[in-house]
C-alpha cells in the first residue's frame, strides 16, 4: 500500500514541475490543514502558521521546475515547513520589534493569501453545491435550477412547468432544507 503512495506521489510530483495547477490543488487541499496545524506548535500564532505554510506552498509552485525531492512528498512539505518555521523565529529573536516595512511585508501578504484562500473555499463550497444539487430529485432539482440559477420567479416557474406556485414552494422549501442537510455532512 506504501508503494501506491509513492507511485501516487511522485505523480503528483511531476504534473507540478509540468505546470499542472490540479495536481498542486490536490496536494494543497490534502496538505493545508495538517501543515497549519503543524507550524502552530512551534510559531503558536494561527496567521503566522497560515502565513508560513502558504510561503511553503507559494515556494514549492515558483520553483517547481528546480525542486528535488528525495523522499516523499509529506516529508518534503513538513520540513520545508519546520524550517520556515525555525526562520521565523530566528529572524524575530535578533530584533526587539519589527519595523514599519516588516508590518507593510505581512499586511500585503496577508491580503493576498486571504484572496487565494476566498477563491480557493468558494470554488470548494460551489462544486459541494453543485454535487448537492445533482443528488435532489429530478422535479425538485429542475424548479430548484429555475429559481437559482435561471433567476424566475415562483409564479413564472408555476406557470412554465404547469404547477401551483404552493408546489413550487415547497419544492425549494424541500431543495434548500437537503442541501442545508447534505452540506453539514460533508
Amino acid at each position: 500500500m506504501a508503494h501506491e503512495r509513492d507511485i501516487d506521489e511522485s505523480w503528483l510530483i511531476d504534473r507540478i514541475r509540468e505546470g499542472m495547477e490540479f495536481a498542486f490543488e490536490h496536494v494543497f487541499r490534502c496538505y493545508y490543514k495538517r501543515l497549519c496545524l503543524f507550524a502552530q506548535k512551534y510559531v503558536s500564532d494561527s496567521q503566522t502558521a497560515e502565513s508560513i505554510v502558504l510561503l511553503v506552498f507559494e515556494r514549492l509552485w515558483e520553483k517547481r521546475e528546480e525542486i528535488t525531492i528525495s523522499q516523499s512528498l509529506s516529508s518534503y512539505l513538513f520540513r520545508s515547513v519546520y524550517n520556515e518555521c525555525l526562520n521565523h523565529l530566528n529572524s524575530f529573536s535578533h530584533r526587539q520589534k519589527p519595523t514599519e516595512d516588516i508590518y507593510q511585508y505581512l499586511s500585503d501578504h496577508r491580503a493576498h493569501e486571504s484572496s487565494f484562500l476566498s477563491q480557493f473555499y468558494a470554488d470548494e463550497l460551489d462544486e459541494k453545491i453543485k454535487q448537492c444539487i445533482k443528488g435532489l430529485p429530478r422535479k425538485c432539482r429542475e424548479i430548484f435550477y429555475l429559481s437559482r440559477y435561471k433567476g424566475l420567479s415562483h409564479e413564472e416557474i408555476a406557470r412554465k412547468l404547469n404547477l401551483s406556485v404552493r408546489t413550487v414552494e415547497n419544492h425549494i422549501g424541500n431543495a434548500l432544507k437537503k442541501l442545508r442537510k447534505m452540506l453539514k455532512e460533508r
